[in-house]
This record gives structure tokens, C-alpha cells and sequence, in this order.
């Protein structure tokens, strides 16, 4: 069941008591957080609540951070961890995140660094609890796989991906937005030999050029402004694992060349070193962009290209595997069902041929959100066709009977909102939940835009990719 921040359950494990009461008045504005003044406690306590993350401070008196981690990787839960480091622990924070760690954060802390750090853990906590719900109807479906759906197209797909798993290649998945593309790789690196070590995941359009090499690189104290401390990088902390680049096709050319090099010799240095560093790393990379035609272009690196196309996996949209829709509706009814305390038993015959005939440009995710929004709202146990008036309002639209017209601009207000919001959705589905890039695609200004999803209640963030 995924989390609202409210129901995010977090637990701080810190030794002196003004950086622990810092801490959580600051989380507690959003999050339920408990405390511990040293390991043993926070060990205690965690057995009894079951935290979703656990921020820990690195070094304290009997049992430290690591030690604490250990002990919590033999628990029979999986909290999300933070370490809380101290200057010139560095390299016992990397070796944490080795181990299992999700990031941490330096002493003093910068209060807006700690709020993206636990925000993007409460991320990795939905996605964790996510996962552990499709593994369980993975098992059902007697599969390797977390797709869901047993069309020819997909049981190809999920034969390749076997294959490709066990051999230490990259792998290139291409496919439009929304179809799966990071389940696919997480799938790669479940059934790979690095299954035990690390697997990171990297968007390439989620920030700004500048920044994107530091991320994937790390950087050294002082490298650029803002470097307050030194930081590492993605590969750093993948190294013996996989890691999966996302949306590769917008990195900037001279990114290309440096992640060309890590392919080639496996070396690279942090932003403001001169230190070659060594990284073991697999590349999985996902793509909605015809690469050869940026390299035609002169947007991507050809060099590059055929270093991550060993083996191409290519993705149907779900138009493509229309066959495969009542399994992912009955999936995601009884995923939804529990994250809305619900409980739809049935599927209206019209409603189920209205939706798998539908189009769906965002796709799975987009067939996601049509069903969860249908079972948060519904107050039957019967999904009905009127449970999805936004998608059958484009179809719908020049079938009125004399009561349609009874007042014409109430109406055609009803018409305009509902293509307003279908097209939206559509655009941010494709955009990976991106504004700018959203309106740059249909042709608006960015605060038009932004301006129109507040008024239609539509939040860009729920449109990112999980």
C-alpha cells in the first residue's frame, strides 16, 4: 500500500539530544517520528514499530551506525536508512551505502538537504512497498518477472529479459512513457549475478545539465558553489551492482563522453579531483527517444549508443497488448482496494470493453490512475461505466440527448473541463510528470500551464514515474 508523508513512519537513532530534537521538530511537521538516544534502543523500538526509514547517526558510544544497519538487514522488515555523518567520515558512508544504506547527510545538516534527502526516502519506501506487492502477484502469475501480463508481446519480452540477466551486458529498454521501463531493469538486476549489490537508478532529465555530472560523479568540498561538502556520485555508490539510467536520451552531449569512458575503462574522477577512481558497474538504460535519429542529429553519441545497445528490449505500449488489460485492472483494483480502504468486487461488463478499447497515450500508468481515481471515488462494490466520465467524456462527446442541452453553458463548460484535464494528464504522462517539458510539447506557456493543473486539481507530481 503506498504511504502518504503523513503515515510515513520514521525513526531517529541519535546520541545527543539537541541534533535528536532538531531533528525530529523538523520531521515531525510531516512525518510520525520516533526516537532513541543510542543503537540498542533504536534496535528495540524498531522491532515494535516496524519503521518505514530509520535516520542514524554514524558514530556513537556502544553500538554505531553500521552496526545498526547490519543488525536491521536481519530484521524481517526493510526500513529505508540515512546516516547521519560527521566531516571526514566519508568513506564509512560509502561503504554504508554499500551495504544498503540509502544516502546520508553531513553534520551540520542543511535543513532543506534533509528535507529532499527523507522526501526522496519516502519515495524509495512507496516504491520498496510497491515492489513487495507486485512480487506477491508475480507469484501467482508463476513468473520471474514484475510485469504484469501474459500477451504474446510480454511473454517475448520477459524471455529476453531472462536472457539478458545472465549475461553481464548492457541492456538499452525503449518504449514510450509509462510502460515500464524501470520495472524491466529492476527485473534485469533481480535475476543478474549482482542481485545482492546495489541498484541505483538515475533519471537523466529529472535536473539541470550542470548538475547531472556531480550526481553521476560525485564531486569533491569546494568543486563549485554550493559544494559544502564532498559527495558520491552514482557509480560510486553502484559499484558491483547495476545501474539504471533513465530517459538516457536527454543527457548532454558532453556527459556522453564522460559516461562513454566509465563504459570503456572503468574509471572516472569526482568533480574537482584529479584522483582516478575504479567502479565494477552494469548499465541498464531506458529511453522514449529514437536515439539513431540523435545521432543523426547530432544529439547522441553513436560511440556511445552501441557501448549501452548490446541488447535492446523494446516495450509495447498498451494499445499494442490490449489483451493484457483486465489482468492489469483486476491488479490494480485489489492494489487500490487496499491503499483506499475499499472493496470492489466486480468490473461492469460496458466498463471493462469501454476501457480496453480506449486509447492510452501515458499508457499502464496511465491505466493506473483512470482505476485508482474510479476506486477511491466509488461508493459501490461495482465499477460501473459513470466510475469513468473523465475517459469517456472525449468519446462521449457528440452523444447528447435533449437533457444535455437543457443549459448549454453549464454544459459546454462540463465538455471543456473534462478535455482539458484528459489532455493534460496525457501530456504529463508522456513528460514523466515534467511541467516545462509538458507545455513545451503541446505549445503553452509553463505558468499557463501550471496556472490551468491548479485550477483542474491536477497534481504534476502524481504523474512520475515510480
Amino acid at each position: 500500500m503506498v504511504k502518504s508523508e503523513k503515515h510515513i513512519s520514521i525513526l531517529i537513532i541519535e546520541d545527543e539530544e539537541s541534533e535528536r530534537r532538531s531533528l525530529k521538530n523538523i520531521l515531525s511537521q510531516k512525518y510520525d517520528v520516533s526516537e532513541a538516544p543510542d543503537g540498542e534502543q533504536g534496535l528495540e523500538i524498531a522491532v515494535k514499530i516496524k519503521p518505514d526509514i530509520v535516520i542514524t547517526d554514524m558514530m556513537m558510544p556502544g553500538m554505531n551506525g553500521l552496526e545498526v544497519l547490519q543488525r536491521l538487514n536481519k530484521l524481517d522488515f526493510n526500513p529505508v536508512t540515512i546516516f547521519i555523518t560527521a566531516f571526514g567520515n566519508e568513506k564509512i558512508a560509502v561503504d554504508a551505502m554499500k551495504s544498503g544504506a540509502f544516502d546520508y547527510i553531513s553534520k551540520p545538516f542543511d535543513i532543506d538537504e534533509l528535507r529532499i534527502v527523507v522526501r526522496n526516502a519516502c519515495e524509495k519506501v512507496n516504491l520498496l512497498t510497491e515492489n513487495k506487492t507486485l512480487r506477491t502477484q508475480i507469484q501467482k502469475m508463476k513468473t520471474e518477472s514484475n510485469f504484469i501480463g501474459e500477451s504474446d508481446a510480454i511473454r517475448n519480452i520477459l524471455e529476453l529479459t531472462k536472457k539478458a540477466s545472465e549475461v553481464d551486458i548492457s541492456v538499452l529498454i525503449a518504449g514510450e512513457s509509462g510502460t515500464g521501463k524501470e520495472l524491466i531493469a529492476q527485473s534485469i538486476h533481480q535475476q543478474s549475478a549482482r542481485s545482492a549489490n546495489s541498484f541505483i537508478t538515475f533519471n537523466c532529465a529529472a535536473l539541470p545539465a550542470e548538475l547531472i555530472e556531480s550526481e553521476l560523479f560525485g564531486h569533491e568540498k569546494g568543486a563549485f558553489t554550493g559544494a559544502v561538502d564532498s559527495r558520491i556520485g552514482k557509480f560510486e555508490a553502484a559499484d558491483k551492482g547495476t545501474l539504471f539510467l533513465d530517459e538516457i536520451g536527454d543527457m548532454a552531449i558532453e556527459t556522453q563522453a564522460k559516461v562513454l569512458r566509465i563504459l570503456q575503462e572503468g574509471t572516472f574522477e569526482r568533480l574537482g579531483s584529479t584522483i582516478t577512481q575504479k567502479a565494477d558497474v552494469r548499465i541498464v538504460s531506458a529511453t522514449n527517444k529514437n536515439l539513431e535519429e540523435g545521432i543523426e542529429k547530432g544529439w547522441f553519441r553513436e560511440d556511445l549508443y552501441y557501448r549501452i545497445n548490446v541488447v535492446q528490449i523494446n516495450l509495447p505500449p498498451l494499445s499494442d497488448r490490449r489483451d493484457d488489460i483486465p489482468l492489469l485492472i483486476e491488479y490494480f483494483i485489489g492494489r487500490f482496494n487496499e491503499k483506499h480502504s475499499k472493496n470492489i468486487e466486480s468490473f461492469s461488463p460496458d466498463a471493462m470493453s469501454m476501457l480496453i478499447n480506449s486509447d492510452w497515450p501515458g499508457n499502464v500508468r496511465e491505466l493506473m490512475n483512470v482505476i485508482e481515481k474510479a476506486v477511491a471515488l466509488s461508493d459501490s462494490k461495482t465499477l460501473t461505466l459513470s466510475d469513468f466520465e473523465s475517459k469517456k467524456a472525449i468519446k462521449a462527446n457528440s452523444d447528447y440527448s435533449s437533457t444535455d442541452l437543457s443549459s448549454f453553458r453549464e454544459r459546454k463548460k462540463s465538455l471543456i473541463d473534462d478535455f482539458e484535464k484528459e489532455f493534460f494528464i496525457s501530456a504529463l504522462l508522456k513528460q514523466n510528470g515534467n511541467i516545462s517539458r509538458a507545455a513545451e510539447q503541446i505549445g503553452l506557456r509553463r505558468q499557463y500551464l501550471q496556472d490551468k493543473l491548479k485550477r483542474l486539481g491536477i497534481n504534476a507530481q502524481e504523474f512520475k514515474e515510480q
